[in-house]
């Protein structure tokens, strides 16, 4: 995507702590809040980012994602932004939601998507899918947002889904979107991309545990 003259040094991306949802089933759009589990994940979340100078929280409006944001934001001392546009929900797979990953392992349509996921979009209702184009559209609205929003300030943070952490990554290091699933990004995990506006370089993927930040 197009650099701006913004001088922010990192980008915070936070994939949502655990939710109330059976495992093994694709959540997509559904909107369960976090678990109790969860709730002691974004709280360790929030712990590990409190000496990180975060000018700005933003959130997709799933509950799961906006508290665990809460979470951040309080250490934080600043409030969580949920855009009106929306743009780090979820990303909208229509029927596959809560299909179990079994069967949609067995399902030719998921599995010509998971091969060409440009040129294949999810089954349902109009407006309960989207294209991997639209997607990346709205996630790249959603990035430029964040950086007019954060200025020239240390850090800005968005906590979202693991698709969305995905498609940023694409989009801000240069990557094929066809390419997104090769990320791997586990719930309550941080994914933080240094000079998002300069240089990009991924200096952390999906951690969760361990080395400082």
């Amino acid at each position: 995507m197009a650099r701006r003259a913004h001088v922010m040094k990192r980008l915070i991306l936070v994939r949502h702590a655990e939710p109330e949802w059976p495992s093994g089933q694709a959540i997509g759009r559904r909107d369960p809040p976090l678990s109790a589990e969860g709730r002691e994940q974004a709280r360790a979340l929030a712990r590990a980012l409190s000496d990180q100078p975060v000018a700005q929280v933003f959130s997709s409006s799933r509950a799961r994602a906006v508290q665990t944001g809460e979470s951040i934001a309080e250490l934080q001392r600043i409030p969580v932004e949920v855009p009106p546009e929306d743009f780090f929900n979820d990303f909208a797979i229509g029927d596959w939601e809560g299909r179990p990953q079994a069967e949609l392992q067995a399902d030719p349509l998921f599995q010509a998507f998971l091969s060409d996921p440009a040129g294949v979009i999810p089954p349902g209702a109009p407006e309960s899918v989207e294209s991997l184009h639209h997607l990346q559209d709205r996630v790249e609205a959603g990035l430029r947002r964040v950086f007019e929003a954060v200025g020239d300030a240390d850090c800005g943070l968005v906590v979202t889904h693991a698709d969305i952490v995905r498609i940023a990554l694409t989009s801000l290091l240069d990557i094929d979107a066809t390419r997104f699933l090769r990320f791997a990004v586990p719930r309550a995990s941080i994914t933080v991309v240094e000079k998002p506006l300069e240089k990009p370089t991924l200096s952390r993927l999906g951690w969760t545990t361990g080395d400082d930040l």
